[in-house]
């Protein structure tokens, strides 16, 4: 029998030259998938890096997943884990997971000298910026309150920073 006379269900998350595939801890259907990949591959040149890839088994206590594994040569991570700089769980995220985000998002204002921007500029920046960064990991993740306070917050302490103080340091927002 081909191996894809029968039907293969799996989802797959595309996102630039990444991607999540989701499959059952199957031989038969891992088979298939590593076929595809080294298929297309083959015909379009982008090969799958296997040193960067990444198995995160849900629900596969009792399946001999390292059997199963033996046809898609894989690291076996566990959660919680990262896909494109976003958090996996399998539980609700909390503000410590959102955490590492919300400093990176931060630490990228120290590098732009704020103080050398007039408040249009640091405006222009930030819209192109820093909203793009929090729009994708909105889109992505159902982010708490708290958290998007805390994005808002170094927005508006960026914008609104008086000439003479740091990045750290914001004035009064005089609109909202």
């Amino acid at each position: 029998m081909p191996i894809f006379a029968r039907t293969v269900r799996c989802r797959i998350s595309l996102y630039a030259d990444d991607a999540g595939i989701f499959a059952n801890p199957d031989k038969d259907e891992l088979h298939a998938i590593s076929t595809i990949l080294k298929t297309f591959g083959e015909a379009s040149g982008l090969i799958t890096n296997l040193s960067k890839t990444e198995v995160f088994p849900i629900r596969c206590a009792d399946i001999d997943l390292q059997d199963a594994l033996s046809v898609f040569p894989a690291k076996i991570a566990t959660f919680p884990g990262h896909y494109l700089g976003l958090p996996l769980h399998y539980r609700r995220l909390k503000g410590v997971d959102l955490q590492p985000f919300i400093d990176r998002f931060a630490g990228r204002l120290p590098g732009w000298k704020g103080r050398l921007l007039d408040k249009p500029g640091r405006v222009a920046l930030t819209q192109s910026v820093l909203t793009a960064m929090a729009t994708f990991h909105i889109t992505a993740l159902n982010l708490s309150e708290g958290a998007l306070r805390k994005i808002e917050k170094i927005i508006r302490a960026f914008i609104w920073q008086k000439e003479d103080q740091s990045q750290t340091s914001g004035g009064h927002s005089l609109v909202n």
